[in-house]
């Protein structure tokens, strides 16, 4: 799937994101193409459309669910890097068969406290250097947090990586961010999960 814009919200309540999901289908004509319990017990819904519908609906789900949104973030001109990673299986990483960390001039991974963070860090990332968003792992996998690794030359990496920190810092999202110059080629399958 491809889309132009994409709205997140993240709950802390499993309850109340039901609650915001319904004030999101009724408030604007938008598309919910997922909304999911994440653990530890949290629920998040992903909606797309015309930017002015997906803004009222993001508004209206925001309301209804009161202090249990833990973020939210509307994306407009979305990378096309990122809907294809989210929650990409970790066996897969985004890494072709015939690639190898040896391939790789650097990594960066991002750290974040929610999954809308660590997806808006991802297309922050693509839309300020040519680096490759590898993935987007979930809460699920997490402990509640989300991880984006991106990967590319070093010098477009730290750029990258610049690009959003002091973003993600000021909206008090970042845990962590590291950057793997010339990663080794057994680092490929730790990244892979094997």
């Amino acid at each position: 799937m491809i889309f132009e814009v994409l709205g997140i919200i993240e709950l802390d309540s499993i309850a109340d994101g039901y609650i915001a999901l319904d004030a999101v289908i009724k408030a604007a004509p938008v598309s919910v193409f997922k909304a999911e319990i994440l653990n530890p017990g949290k629920f998040i819904i992903f909606l797309t459309g015309e930017v002015a519908s997906v803004e009222f609906s993001m508004d209206a789900g925001i309301e209804a669910a009161g202090e249990s949104v833990l973020d939210h973030v509307l994306l407009k001109n979305l990378s096309s890097q990122v809907v294809p990673v989210i929650n990409v299986n970790q066996s897969d990483a985004g890494f072709e068969k015939a690639e190898t960390a040896a391939n790789l001039d650097a990594l960066g991974i991002i750290e974040t406290y929610t999954l809308a963070s660590a997806i808006d860090a991802a297309d922050r990332s693509a839309k300020a250097a040519s680096i490759r968003v590898r993935s987007i792992v979930s809460g699920n996998e997490t402990g509640g947090k989300g991880v984006t690794t991106i990967s590319g030359k070093i010098g477009d990496i730290e750029y990258a990586m610049e690009s959003v920190v002091d973003y993600l810092t000021a909206r008090n999202q970042l845990y962590r961010k590291v950057v793997i110059p010339g990663p080794p080629p057994e680092l490929k399958g730790f990244l892979c999960g094997n």
